[in-house]
C-alpha cells in the first residue's frame, strides 16, 4: 500500500501502479513529442529535455486532482524568493474544503502569512479584507474561489497559481 499524503481515488493504490513501466514511459514521451501547445517550442524540439523523472511525474498527474502541497510549496517559494518584487499572491481554489486545506498548511508553515479567504460563505466584511494591504512585515495570500477570477481585481497581487481544477454546477433536465 502507499504511505502518501493526500485524498482521492488514487489513495494507497498499490506500489506496482505508482511507478510506470517502459510503455507508459514510452506513451507519454510520445505525447509530449506531439503536443504543440507550448508557443515556439513544439513537443518533438523540447521532449529529449524531459528526463525519466519529468515523464514520472507527467504520468502521475492526474487532472482533477487539487495539489495542495505543491501550492503551499509555491506560495512558499513566491514569499521567500519574491522573483516578481514584493506583493500579494492569490491562489485559485475549486472550494472551501480545498481553501479551508491550503489555509491550515499555510498557517502551520508558521511563516509570516497574513491569509484571506474569498469564498461565497464570507461576509462581505471578512471579503473586504482581500482589497487591503497586509500588516507591515506579512505576505497577504488570497486564497479564492474561481468565482471571483472575472469580477475582482486585488492590486497588490504579483503572483497568482491557479490549481486548474473547477467545480462546475450542471443541469440535466
Amino acid at each position: 500500500g502507499g504511505s502518501r499524503k493526500g485524498k482521492g481515488k488514487d489513495r494507497g493504490r498499490d506500489d506496482d501502479r505508482q511507478k510506470p513501466d517502459d510503455d507508459d514511459l514510452w506513451k507519454i514521451y510520445d505525447a509530449i513529442k506531439d503536443c504543440d501547445l507550448a508557443i515556439g517550442r513544439p513537443g518533438e524540439e523540447r521532449v529529449d529535455d524531459y528526463g525519466e523523472t519529468a515523464l514520472t511525474a507527467c504520468w502521475c498527474w492526474r487532472e482533477s486532482e487539487v495539489y495542495i502541497d505543491l501550492i503551499c510549496d509555491l506560495v512558499l517559494y513566491f514569499h521567500m524568493k519574491q522573483p516578481k518584487g514584493d506583493g500579494a499572491i492569490l491562489v485559485f481554489l475549486p472550494g472551501w474544503g480545498d481553501i479551508s486545506k491550503t489555509f491550515i498548511q499555510l498557517y502551520q508553515s508558521g511563516e509570516n502569512f497574513q491569509i484571506i479567504t474569498l469564498h461565497s460563505l464570507m461576509t462581505p466584511e471578512q471579503q473586504q479584507e482581500a482589497f487591503e494591504r497586509p500588516d507591515k512585515g506579512k505576505t497577504k495570500v488570497v486564497l479564492s474561489t474561481n468565482i471571483a477570477e472575472a469580477s475582482v481585481t486585488i492590486d497588490d497581487v504579483v503572483y497568482v497559481i491557479d490549481c486548474g481544477v473547477r467545480k462546475e454546477r450542471t443541469f440535466d433536465p
